[in-house]
C-alpha cells in the first residue's frame, strides 16, 4: 500500500477507536470484555455517513465481540474476534425519517453503527466469480487484501481494490441522498476471455436507537420481522427468484423492516426503477440481478466465525417445507450471473441499497429524497380522524457526483421546491419553498405541512418538483395511502362502490341519509340472473351501484364500525370469503385500506384440492386477470391488472369468472408498512408490441380504455386480454368493445391483442343506451411504430378513415343498436407516395365529354385533385383528403366548375396533390385542353 493510503487509513482508525464506545450500536449489545478495546492493532476500515444513511467497509483487522457461558445479556459462549476485511455495512445516518425519529441511528446490518464498523464473519460481504473453460473459482471481495483504498475528496465516497485471480475488483461507494451506491469494477487481467459474476449478500439485523433489536432484546438472533415485496404476501418462509425463470415474479426490490407498524429498515434494489435509472449516464443505472434469495443468515451466509468466506452456502429448504424466516436471523443474497469478460476489459455493476420510506431520484448531477408518511392511519381511539393531520413531507436535496468534483466545485443555488398535491390534500401555508444553497458535497432540507381533507382515501399521489440553479429540474412522484374514514363523497351520476364498516342498520336510505328514488337508486348485480338487481344496503367484500342526481358529501350513518379482521397472523384470520358466480361479479376492497390484487388467493370448484394466488387462478383459466371500476370523474370505465395494482377502499369491481364453477376468494389482510392496528411490468410500446387506443364520447359520458394492437407472443396477448364489463346502469352510458373468437365464442373485450404480426383486422362494436352522436378517437397513436398504417372502416356506411390523416370520427348511434367498425391494420416499411404517370382520355367525341384522370402511386395516400385556370385560380375540387390504394386511380372531370356551369375553352391544369403515411408529400400538373 501506498504511504498516502496510510496515512488515511490511520486517521480514521484513529476516529473509530475513540468514538465507538459512546455509540447505541452492537458495541452495547454484545460488550467486549470490561476495559478491552474491541478493535485490533491493525484494524482498518472506511465510513461515511450523511443524515440519511451510511455505508462501511472493513479493510483489515479484527472486531471483537463479548460472549459468557454464565450471563445471557452477552451474544456468545466465548469472546469473537471477527475478520472485518472486505465486509460490507449498512445504517442509518442521525436524521432518518421526519416522520419518527425510530430509525434515527438505526442500524441495518448487524454490527454496523455510525461510529464504528463492526461487521465481521458472515455479517455481510460480495464474492466474484471467475469462470475459465468449465472450471468456477469463487473468492471472497476482500480475502486478498486491499491494494489501495481512500476516502474520495470529490463526491462522498470511498474506494477500495483488490485483486481475486485473474479479476480486479474496483468498489466505489457513493452516499447520494437517502441511498449508498455501489459502484463494482471487475476487470479481466488475462489475455484470454473469462467469464465474471457476482453474489452480494446481508445479515440484516435492524437495531434502532434504543438498542432494541427485532425479535429480541439482544444478539445476533434478534431476527426481522416484516420482509415485503411488490405484488406478493409478505414472505414467511425462503424464498428464491431467478429472473430467467421467474421474470414476471420477480421482485423488482426487497423491503426488510422493524415490524409492521415502524417498517423501517433497509430496501434492496433488484431492478432499474425511477429513482435508480440515470438517463444521460446508463452505465451507471442499477443493473438489475439475476437472482435473488431470501432466507436464515445462518444457511444462507455461513457461520458467524471470524474466517473468510470463499463462496455462500447458499443453502435453503423448499416450500412447503421451507424454513420460517420472519422469526429469525434474516439474510438475502443477491446474483449478476457471471457475463464473457474479453482480454483486458472490465464489467460494470451498479447496485443501490437505501431506506424503506423514501420516493428518490439519485441521478446525477444532484439528488432529490421526498419524505412523506406511507400510511394515514386513522386515529386509535376516534376512526373520523387521522393519526397525524396535518403531517410533514420533507424534501432533501443532495449536492453530489455533478456539481461536487474537487476543484470544480458548484453550489446549488435558489433551489426552488413545488409541491402539487390531489384533490383531497391540502397545504398548510405555501406550495413552494426556496432552498437557498446548497454547497457541493452536502445536503439540506425543506418542509411542508398538509392537510389530509375529511373526504381523503386510497393511494393519493403527489409530485415534488425541484428546479435549482444550475441543474436540471426534477420532478418525483410519492403516494400517501390515506386510510378511509366512514365517509364518501357521493358523485352526481353513476356510482361504483362498496363499504368495509359494519352497521346498526345496514340499509343505504339510514347510511346515505338519502331518500331511494327522490335521491339515489342503488343497484347490485346477479350474476345468476345476469342483471341488475336492486341493492338495499351495502356488502363488504362486494360492489354495488350508487346512482346519485346530485353530488354529496355524506358522513355514513347507521354507526359505522371499523373492521377489526384486517390482519392475517401466520394464515389466520382476516375477513369472509366472496363466492363468485359464473360470468360477471361485482367486489369490493373489504378495508379501509388499499390491498394488493395480487395477494388474493383463492380455489375453485373445478378444481377443488387445493387454493392458488390470484396469478395461478389467472393462468389456469379460472378468472379474468384484469379488475374494471368506474371513474367517477370521467363517467366511464378503467381498469387494474398488475400484482402490484390495488384494490382502493370504498370502490367496488368487476371480476369475470370464465369457470363453469363457482370461484371462492379470500381477501389478504392489510399488509402495508407503517400501517397502525386498530405495494410486472408496465407495458412498454415497441416495434414488438404496441397497442393503440380506441375511445368513444358520448353526450354524457366516455368509454376510453380499451386498445387493440400486437402482443410479443401468445402467452402475452392471453394475459393482457381485458374483458369489457357490463355497461353502467345510467342514461348515456354507451360502451366500446373489441370482438374476438375466444374457446370458439365470440367475445367482447376492452383490451384485445393480437400475436400475429403483419396485416390485422379488429372488429370493434360500439353500444349506446341512448340515441345521439358519438366521437371515435384514437389519442396514442403517435406511440405506435411509424410503419404501422390504420384505418377505420364503418361497415353500415362504408366510409373509410386514414388515422393517421384524422382525428376523430363522428357518427349518429340509435339507442340499443349495436354499430359495427373494423380497424384495418397494415405493417411493413411505408412506401413513398410518387405520383407516377398520368393519362387523360375522353368519354366521348363531344365538346362536353367528361376528361378520365388516371395516376399511379407508389404507396397508400391521402389525394387532393383540383382543376385550377392558367392564372392558377381553383376551378374545380375532383377529390379532396380521399385515401387512395398504392396503384392506379382515377377521377373524372365534366367540364363544369364549381356552380356546375359548363367551363370556357381554354387551358386548364389538373393538380394532383398526394400526402403518405410518413407525411411525405409529392405535387404534379398535367395539362387539359378544353375545345368548344
Amino acid at each position: 500500500m501506498s504511504t498516502h493510503r496510510n496515512r488515511r487509513l490511520i486517521s480514521i482508525v484513529g476516529l473509530l477507536t475513540l468514538s465507538a464506545a459512546a455509540s447505541a450500536d452492537w458495541i452495547l449489545v454484545c460488550p467486549p470484555p470490561p476495559m478491552t478495546s474491541p478493535f485490533s492493532a491493525d484494524y482498518g476500515a472506511q465510513l461515511i455517513v450523511n443524515p440519511l444513511f451510511g455505508v462501511s467497509m472493513g479493510i483489515s483487522g479484527t472486531y471483537t465481540y463479548g460472549g459468557s457461558t454464565t450471563d445471557p445479556g452477552f451474544c456468545f459462549a466465548a469472546n469473537l474476534a471477527g475478520n472485518v476485511r472486505g465486509r460490507i455495512g449498512f445504517g442509518i445516518g442521525p436524521v432518518g425519517s421526519v416522520q419518527s425519529n425510530f430509525d434515527d441511528n438505526m442500524a441495518i446490518t448487524w454490527g454496523w453503527s455510525p461510529q464504528a464498523h463492526g461487521v465481521v464473519g458472515r455479517c455481510g460481504y460480495a464474492t466474484i466469480q471467475e469462470v475459465n473453460g468449465t472450471t468456477t473459482t469463487s473468492t471472497m471481495f476482500g480475502a486478498n487484501g486491499f491494494q489501495t483504498t481512500f476516502t474520495g475528496e470529490s463526491d462522498t465516497y470511498f474506494f477500495g481494490r483488490t485483486v481475486n485471480g485473474n479479476v480486479q475488483i474496483d468498489l466505489r461507494a457513493d452516499l447520494v441522498g437517502d441511498a449508498a451506491r455501489l459502484d463494482w469494477t471487475l476487470g479481466n487481467l488475462t489475455t484470454t476471455t473469462i467469464g465474471i459474476g457476482m453474489r452480494f449478500g446481508q445479515q440484516v439485523s435492524l437495531l434502532n436507537q434504543n438498542g432494541e433489536a427485532v425479535g429480541s432484546s439482544a444478539g445476533p438472533s434478534g431476527g426481522l420481522t416484516y420482509v415485503t415485496a411488490p405484488g406478493i404476501k409478505p414472505p414467511r418462509t425462503e424464498r428464491r427468484w431467478d429472473r430467467t425463470t421467474d421474470a414476471s415474479g420477480f421482485p423488482a426490490y426487497m423491503d426488510f423492516g422493524f415490524d409492521q407498524s415502524n417498517a423501517y429498515g433497509l430496501r434492496v434494489e433488484n431492478s432499474a426503477t425511477d429513482a435508480t435509472t440515470d438517463a444521460g449516464n446508463p452505465a451507471g443505472s442499477q443493473t438489475p440481478a439475476d437472482g435473488f434469495v431470501l432466507g436464515r443468515a445462518v444457511f444462507l451466509m455461513g457461520s458467524f466465525g471470524a474466517g473468510d468466506i470463499a463462496a455462500f452456502p447458499d443453502v435453503i429448504f423448499f416450500e412447503p417445507i421451507s424454513d420460517v424466516i420472519a422469526t429469525d436471523d434474516t439474510a438475502f443474497i443477491q446474483t449478476w450471473s457471471p457475463q464473457t469478460v474479453t482480454a483486458n476489459n472490465n464489467r460494470k455493476i451498479v447496485a443501490f441499497y437505501h431506506s424503506t420510506w423514501s420516493a428518490a431520484q439519485y441521478s446525477r448531477p444532484y439528488s432529490v429524497v421526498v419524505d412523506a408518511p406511507k400510511v394515514l392511519n386513522l386515529n386509535q381511539t376516534d376512526a373520523t380522524q387521522f393519526e397525524q393531520n396535518p403531517f410533514t413531507i420533507r424534501v432533501w436535496v443532495d449536492n453530489n457526483r455533478g456539481f461536487s468534483q474537487i476543484d470544480q466545485e458548484i453550489p446549488l443555488q435558489d433551489v426552488r421546491v413545488e409541491l402539487l398535491l390531489p384533490d383531497g390534500l391540502t397545504a398548510v401555508g405555501s406550495t413552494v419553498r426556496t432552498i437557498s444553497r446548497v454547497e457541493p458535497r452536502s445536503m439540506s432540507s425543506v418542509d411542508f405541512q398538509v392537510q389530509a381533507g375529511d373526504f381523503a382515501a386510497g393511494d393519493m399521489s403527489f409530485q415534488v418538483r425541484t428546479t435549482p440553479t444550475p441543474g436540471p429540474v426534477k420532478t418525483l412522484t410519492g403516494v400517501v395511502k390515506v386510510a378511509s374514514q366512514p365517509k364518501m363523497i357521493v358523485r352526481s351520476g353513476a356510482n361504483l362502490v362498496t363499504s368495509p364498516w359494519t352497521f346498526s342498520s345496514p340499509v343505504w336510505e339510514t347510511i346515505l341519509g338519502l331518500l331511494p328514488d327522490a335521491d339515489y337508486q342503488a343497484f347490485t348485480y346477479d350474476p345468476v340472473q345476469k342483471g341488475y338487481i336492486v341493492s338495499t344496503g351495502p356488502e363488504r367484500g362486494k360492489g354495488q351501484w350508487v346512482i346519485s342526481k346530485a353530488e354529496r358529501s355524506i358522513s355514513l350513518g347507521g354507526t359505522p364500525v371499523a373492521p377489526t379482521d384486517w390482519r392475517e397472523v401466520n394464515g389466520a384470520g382476516g375477513p369472509p370469503l366472496v363466492v363468485l358466480k359464473p360470468g360477471w361479479n361485482l367486489v369490493g376492497n373489504p378495508f379501509h385500506q388499499s390491498i394488493q390484487l395480487g395477494q388474493i388467493v383463492g380455489a375453485a370448484q373445478a378444481n377443488p384440492d387445493q387454493s392458488y394466488t390470484f396469478a395461478q387462478l389467472v393462468q389456469q383459466g379460472f378468472i379474468s386477470g384484469s379488475l374494471a371500476f368506474w371513474d367517477t370523474a370521467k363517467q366511464n370505465y378503467d381498469f387494474i391488472q398488475r400484482s402490484d395494482d390495488r384494490m382502493e377502499p370504498q370502490r367496488g369491481y368487476w371480476i369475470f369468472v370464465f369457470s363453469s364453477q363457482q370461484v371462492v376468494l379470500r381477501y389478504p389482510g392489510v399488509y402495508e408498512p407503517f400501517t397502525r392496528k386498530t405495494n410486472e411490468g408496465v407495458w412498454q410500446q415497441s416495434d414488438k408490441q404496441w397497442r393503440l387506443q380506441i375511445a368513444a364520447r358520448g353526450q354524457v359520458t366516455s368509454d376510453d380504455q380499451n386498445h387493440i394492437g400486437i402482443a410479443s407472443s401468445t402467452k402475452s396477448a392471453e394475459e393482457s386480454r381485458i374483458y369489457e364489463p357490463p355497461t353502467a346502469p345510467i342514461n348515456g352510458a354507451i360502451s366500446v368493445a373489441v370482438e374476438q373468437m375466444i374457446g370458439g365464442q365470440p367475445t367482447r373485450l376492452a383490451q384485445g391483442l393480437s400475436d400475429k404480426p403483419g396485416r390485422q383486422e379488429f372488429k370493434v362494436l360500439v353500444d349506446a343506451k341512448d340515441k345521439g352522436s358519438i366521437t371515435l378517437t384514437w389519442p396514442n397513436l403517435s406511440t405506435i411504430p411509424k410503419n404501422i398504417r390504420a384505418k377505420l372502416v364503418d361497415t353500415a356506411t362504408g366510409e373509410v378513415r386514414d388515422l393517421r390523416k384524422v382525428s376523430g370520427y363522428t357518427f349518429e348511434a340509435e339507442a340499443g343498436i349495436t354499430r359495427e367498425f373494423k380497424v384495418q391494420i397494415d405493417t411493413g416499411a411505408a412506401g413513398r407516395a410518387m405520383i407516377g404517370n398520368v393519362v387523360s382520355t375522353r368519354s366521348g367525341r363531344g365538346s362536353d365529354a367528361s376528361v378520365r384522370l388516371a395516376y399511379t402511386l407508389g404507396a397508400d395516400a391521402t389525394t387532393t385533385v383540383r382543376i385550377v385556370n392558367g392564372t392558377g385560380k381553383e376551378v374545380m375540387t375532383l377529390a379532396r383528403g380521399r385515401a387512395d390504394k398504392a396503384g392506379q386511380n382515377e377521377v373524372v372531370w365534366n367540364l363544369r366548375d364549381q356552380a356546375n356551369r359548363a367551363v370556357p375553352p381554354g387551358t386548364y391544369r389538373a393538380e394532383i396533390l398526394a400526402e403518405g403515411a410518413e407525411g411525405d408529400r409529392f405535387r404534379k400538373l398535367y395539362p387539359i385542353v378544353v375545345t368548344r
